[in-house]
């Protein structure tokens, strides 16, 4: 197993954890991640997920070159199940976009927590996650051009959406390193932690935070924020009609509102 899953009240703790290849996206990896994704969909009791490294060095080292990156280039046909289904071209590679989040139809909240090294495929997933914490020392690269190969996980069309066209592009572009604060003047952080440890424990109270909001309204405003991109401002706004609506007219609003009224919290657990 190289993903580790672990369900701490409401808040899923999703941890790659892989140092024989220090959390390079393996084909079985990859599949197996998908599974703990559907868990996560399935499960009602689950309100937030944390997607973390179970590694001290490194969030993950991205794509594995020797098992991943040749069926992907065309070095050599799937061939196992797994490959079969996460590289499929008649399909336009669902499986592997549903892992990768970037088709997602899971719309709890999904906060990464990032340590250390994130790279090209692993960068990516972290752009398809809601939140972002990184420790100080952390460092975010889009390698791929590096390679002479291109993002294909998503991070040509949602590093733009999170940090601005200019600033993507130069990442995109040149293959650097940037630093945690930089990250976070550009907006692709939401906080910045002195150590993992004390990431980590941010990170609960962040998820504990989101998981005592409405579970309709997080999913909501999750979904929307996904499907808006990209579309004209009239669509866009019928599609928040289209997801807000319904959670206004649900049985949340009566509670929150209630309680707020009784001065408590609200219970959104019924």
């Amino acid at each position: 197993m190289s993903i580790d899953f672990e369900k701490v009240g409401p808040v899923a703790k999703v941890g790659i954890n892989f140092p024989e290849t220090k959390n390079a996206l393996g084909n079985d990896m990859m599949v197996e991640l998908g599974d703990v994704w559907d868990l996560c969909e399935k499960d009602d009791e689950i309100r937030v997920v944390i997607l973390y490294s179970g590694l001290d060095d490194i969030f993950c080292s991205g794509m594995d070159i020797k098992d991943s990156i040749p069926v992907l280039n065309g070095t050599r046909p799937p061939v196992t199940k797994n490959e079969k289904y996460l590289y499929d071209e008649s399909n336009n590679f669902a499986g592997f976009a549903k892992v990768m989040l970037k088709t997602r139809t899971m719309y709890k909240p999904i906060i990464a927590a990032i340590n250390g090294y994130c790279l090209t495929g692993g960068f990516e997933m972290a752009q398809a996650c809601d939140l972002r914490i990184g420790t100080a020392d952390s460092k975010y690269m889009a390698k791929e051009t590096q390679l002479g190969i291109q993002p294909m996980s998503g991070g040509n069309i949602n590093l733009p959406y999170l940090i601005g066209h200019g600033r993507a592009m130069e990442m995109n572009l040149t293959g650097n390193a940037y630093k945690a604060s930089t990250m976070l003047e550009w907006g692709f952080l939401n906080m910045v932690c002195p150590d993992k440890k004390t990431m980590m424990e941010d990170a609960m109270k962040l998820a504990e935070r989101l998981a005592a909001n409405g579970p309709m309204s997080q999913r909501g405003i999750c979904r929307l924020n996904k499907e808006s991109r990209g579309i004209p401002h009239e669509e866009a706004y019928a599609k928040e009609i289209e997801i807000a609506l319904p959670v206004f007219r649900g049985g949340e609003p009566v509670e929150g509102i209630k309680a707020m009224y009784e001065r408590r919290k609200p219970d959104f657990s019924k």
